[in-house]
């Protein structure tokens, strides 16, 4: 069953996938150049109505190949486009929203210039 899992999760990192090159902090930086899943449209997190909220910060999430990146530790730098074709951004990962054995859902938040 797990063969047919990975036959299914290599498929979709090609077909829906954009390049995307994962840098680690320190000691593990050695960028790793891979593909990356967009899990969701570019926005903001979606609240009530009434919701009391003063700041919405942009986020989104991209899944990445585990067999490619084992570990996306939070500050991890994401260099990957919204689509095929178009110019790269910087994006830095925030942390994990999923983990299965064969990819992981990561948040990543645009990198903002130091």
């Amino acid at each position: 069953m797990l063969e047919r899992r990975d036959l299914a999760t290599g498929i979709a990192f090609s077909v829906l996938g954009v390049p995307a090159t994962v840098t680690r902090p320190w000691p593990d930086d050695t960028p790793i150049t891979t593909t990356g899943i967009w899990c969701t449209p570019v926005g903001q997190v979606a609240l009530p109505m009434d919701a009391d909220v003063r700041r919405r910060d942009r986020y989104r999430v991209i899944a990445l190949p585990v067999s490619d990146v084992p570990t996306v530790p939070r500050g991890t730098v994401i260099e990957v486009s919204e689509r095929a074709g178009e110019a790269a951004q910087r994006w830095r990962a925030d942390g994990i929203e999923y983990a299965a054995a064969d990819h992981k859902r990561v948040i990543v938040v645009p990198e903002t210039e130091p």
